[in-house]
């Protein structure tokens, strides 16, 4: 029976972990990193991305700040893959790691930040589960704004409607 368990919750964990990653694949700038799946690919993208980062490059209009900020998220995937070797091997806080780093990466590179894609666990609320939840940068502003906007109105008073002149 607990056997029968463990694999329905690991079913579950793949069946909802998967789907973000094939869709945060899918929205890969293709200008900039796709999403690696083992440490020689990766490597490959490096190569190349560096060539395009030279001044005669197609990404030579990047400041020598956000080229540190793309050679940073560079290193983090490296480490990534040599403590994994594979993206099969990593687990999800790795994955969403190298999630997040590719995306910031491509956003700098295609400076299109509201459309980068944002990964977090977050146990939803009446849970004691984590779930991965993923949005872009453009979608969790409008989610705070709205959350901002909600609790302003909720707390200034409703003003009564002054009457019109008409006896």
């Amino acid at each position: 029976m607990k056997s029968a368990l463990f694999c329905l919750i690991g079913v579950f964990v793949a069946a909802t972990s998967l789907p973000g990653l094939a869709e945060a694949k899918k929205s890969a700038p293709s200008e900039g990193l796709a999403l690696p799946t083992n440490a020689s690919e990766f490597e490959q993208q490096v190569i190349a991305l560096r060539k395009e980062m030279t001044p005669t490059g197609r990404f030579s209009q990047i400041s020598a700040e956000e080229r540190a900020r793309v050679e940073e998220n560079l290193d983090v995937i490296t480490r990534l893959f040599e403590e994994k070797g594979e993206l099969s091997a990593m687990g999800d806080s790795s994955r969403i790691k190298l999630i997040n780093a590719q995306e910031e990466a491509n956003a700098i590179l295609t400076r299109n930040d509201d459309n980068r894609l944002i990964c977090k666990m977050q146990r939803p609320t009446g849970s004691n589960f984590k779930q991965k939840q993923c949005m872009t940068v453009r979608q969790a502003r409008e989610i705070r704004e709205k959350a901002r906007d909600g609790i302003e109105r909720y707390r200034t008073p409703m003003q009564p409607a002054l009457p019109t002149g008409g006896q």
